[in-house]
């Protein structure tokens, strides 16, 4: 479901990619080989789609840790893999909505609008390198061991300590906070060594 639900997210992130992103030009030198016009706006599709996609990553790896009931190693692994696929959606929407064509002007080397593609394939990682960062940092800072995971819906759940055990709360006065025992030797009654 997270994986179909990045994948649905990558299409309106391909939308939003190319509607931000201003396209560029090339240059053919002949035998079909066309240059981009390195200006910024052909490293600004790329950082276009890289802030895009690298937002969408940390708010799912936020939404992903808010959803206790499946935190753990299988949602560790739908956010890598819907990152990638995601963000794989997202260039792909954006390169056939983005117009562009290879055609060269007439009497001119000039091509008038590239195709918007992705330039640097290593920003197909960022979606899903960002997602797994807030899941990790989150299930580092969790107080449990079992993640925060709530079970006493299935019955199975952790039974809850009983009074006197060394899971239980102290109210604040409750005397054994201060080391009151009401029985057996207190720390002052042991006999010096």
């Amino acid at each position: 479901m997270v994986v179909l639900a990045l994948v649905l997210v990558g299409v309106l992130a391909g939308l939003l990619w190319q509607a931000w992103t201003v396209r560029t030009q090339g240059f053919n030198i002949g035998n079909g080989v066309i240059i981009p016009d390195e200006t910024e706006d052909w490293i600004g599709a790329d950082a276009h789609f890289g802030i895009i996609t690298g937002v969408i990553g940390l708010a799912a790896g936020l939404l992903a840790w808010r959803w206790r009931a499946v935190r753990g190693p299988a949602m560790v692994a739908a956010l890598a893999v819907g990152g990638v696929l995601g963000s794989l959606i997202a260039a792909w929407v954006g390169h056939l909505t983005g117009g562009g064509n290879h055609i060269v002007v007439a009497n001119t080397n000039v091509v008038k609008q590239l195709p918007l593609s992705v330039r640097m394939n290593g920003l197909f990682l960022v979606q899903a390198i960002a997602a797994l960062a807030v899941y990790l940092v989150a299930a580092l800072a969790s107080a449990s061991d079992d993640l925060g995971v709530s079970r006493s819906g299935s019955g199975g759940g952790v039974p809850a300590p009983t009074p006197g055990s060394a899971g239980a709360e102290y109210r604040p006065d409750d005397p054994r906070r201060h080391g009151y025992r009401p029985s057996g030797a207190q720390q002052g009654d042991l006999a010096p060594q």
